[in-house]
């Protein structure tokens, strides 16, 4: 009976260790207005750093806006989103390869003939923040 009473102190012990040992987390909050339209559904990629996929959400349009919060490790991120018009879950393009879906980067960075320099796109999660870029 003394063996099981400190095994169940001993177990209860490291998960109040365990609880405090935590990473700390920021909340992110993604916001999109002024959308051309309230059909369809933003597609949102959330890369760290290292540009390693580290959230895809599918964001339901309401009143032309759409937004969403989470919660994530300190760090570099960066963030890309299209609006899926159509719902297809695709961003279309035309023949050239153009987009013909509304899309963008955070910070609002754009590139020459494509993607921007993924430096452009990161931004630092110190804190808790609220970031906002256009889909056009």
């Amino acid at each position: 009976m003394k063996t099981l009473k400190l095994l169940i102190i001993l177990c209860l012990s490291i998960l109040t260790l365990k609880g405090h040992a935590q990473t700390p987390v920021k909340k992110l909050t993604i916001s999109y207005s002024n959308l051309s339209t309230s059909d369809g559904k933003i597609m949102v990629l959330i890369q760290n750093e290292s540009e390693k996929d580290v959230s895809k959400m599918v964001l339901p349009v309401y009143n032309n806006e759409a937004s969403v919060t989470l919660f994530l490790k300190p760090g570099k991120y960066g963030v890309t989103a299209y609006h899926d018009v159509n719902g297809n879950e695709e961003l279309d393009t035309n023949f050239l390869g153009v987009p013909t879906e509304p899309y963008g980067f955070s910070n609002d960075a754009r590139g020459t003939l494509g993607k921007p320099d993924y430096q452009d796109v990161l931004f630092d999660l110190s804190e808790d923040q609220t970031i906002t870029f256009e889909l056009k």
